[in-house]
């Protein structure tokens, strides 16, 4: 199954990096495709801990 996250991407990209989408780095119109490509290889709960991974602290 193809996921489509463009609509939720492109509102995360406008919350960070505002207006206009001209203004955003290069690479963000390469996010949506990798993670459809991510999330179809490992499902959508795995390829979302692996999505999530960096963000959380890790223990000592």
């Amino acid at each position: 199954m193809t996921y489509d996250f463009g609509p939720h991407l492109t509102q995360e990209l406008g919350d960070r990096f505002g207006s206009p989408a001209s203004s955003w780095p290069a690479t963000a119109e390469r996010v949506t495709p990798f993670l459809a490509i991510v999330v179809d290889a490992l499902g959508v709960d795995d390829g979302l801990r692996w999505f999530g991974q960096p963000a959380r602290p890790t223990s000592a």
